[in-house]
């Protein structure tokens, strides 16, 4: 026979949870506190902080290395000066992967060598190696996620850096041409070349900004290259007759 469902009896408020249950260490801190020092987890390798920190020693070869990228890709304008900028922030921080692995793994061999002892320094090391994988394989194994994912966000920028400045470049001399070709026609007819609007705003042109001295230069440039070229066609001069 069928019976029918019997409804639960509700119970007594005092019978019933005074709270909700506790939810302590789950889904991270809720403090200010506790969310400052999660905050500055990821200074511990300085691999994914999202502020630059280093030690007084440490700052000028960063210095260095940010000034060299910037001198090896010479960026014109904010888009290129700010991909230049990220790029080589994650080629520091490849370099920090590379530097928190290292410094694992020798902290970790002076601690654990004492331990294991063969008779053999090969064996030696390579059951030290072992154990280090062991005790800390998560923390390298993250480390290694970190720079596959480094490698990845600098041949991205890499790419659409050298792009940019591919197409900035082309815009530069197809404006230089034009600038060269319309003096020419100004100098023909006997009249001063402005180039007024021409070639406003520069970020249009590949950030090209007229300058009467460096077109001079172009343009003699290309004339002593003309003439070597023709030059160079020439036949040989045969030599005189005795």
């Amino acid at each position: 026979m069928h019976r029918p469902k019997e409804t639960p009896k509700e119970q007594p408020m005092s019978e019933q949870p005074s709270e909700a249950p506790s939810r302590k260490g789950i889904g991270g801190p809720r403090t200010p506190e506790g969310k400052r020092r999660s905050s500055l987890n990821a200074c511990k390798t300085m691999i994914t902080s999202k502020v630059h920190l280093c030690t007084p020693e440490e700052q000028p070869a960063y210095d260095a290395h940010m000034a060299a990228y910037k001198e090896a890709y010479s960026p014109m304008g904010i888009l290129e000066t700010e991909l230049v900028d990220e790029l080589s922030k994650n080629k520091w921080r490849l370099k920090k992967t590379a530097s928190a692995e290292a410094s694992l793994f020798s902290a970790s061999y002076i601690d654990l060598s004492d331990d294991i002892d063969t008779g053999n320094p090969t064996v030696d090391s390579c059951l030290v190696e072992g154990k280090v994988w062991k005790e800390h394989g998560p923390t390298l194994v993250l480390i290694s996620v970190y720079e596959t994912r480094l490698r990845r966000a600098v041949e991205k920028d890499t790419a659409r850096l050298e792009a940019m400045q591919a197409r900035r470049r082309e815009a530069y001399k197809l404006a230089q041409n034009e600038a060269i070709r319309l003096a020419q026609l100004a100098a023909s007819e006997d009249k001063d070349y402005d180039p007024g609007d021409d070639f406003v705003p520069a970020s249009a042109y590949g950030e090209f900004v007229f300058s009467e001295p460096e077109l001079l230069r172009v343009l003699d440039r290309r004339n002593r290259v003309s003439r070597s070229l023709a030059l160079a066609r020439r036949p040989p001069a045969l030599p005189d007759a005795a």
